[in-house]
């Protein structure tokens, strides 16, 4: 039964490897770099969430998770290119 089943999904597993191998590399990242920058414009477009303080008074501006988070997404992406 094992045999039967390698048999019948080994043309579909080659088809798959042959199409992913056939996408050159700059695509490959500048797909990927695009993804993380479309992830950035959707944050940017979140309400501001900021923590406030013991008065009810909003903290500094690098307390924002939007902040922290575009900051994250720009970090991975320099370790992509340059690593």
């Amino acid at each position: 039964m094992k045999n039967f089943l390698i048999d019948l999904l080994k043309p579909f597993a080659e088809w798959c490897y042959a199409v992913v191998v056939a996408v050159p590399l700059p695509a490959v990242r500048i797909l990927f770099l695009g993804m993380l920058a479309a992830l950035i414009i959707w944050m940017l477009t979140l309400p501001v969430q900021r923590d406030k303080d013991k008065n009810g008074k909003e903290k500094a501006w690098y307390t924002d998770l939007r902040v922290m988070g575009i900051g994250l997404i720009l970090l991975q992406s320099v370790f992509y290119i340059f690593l």
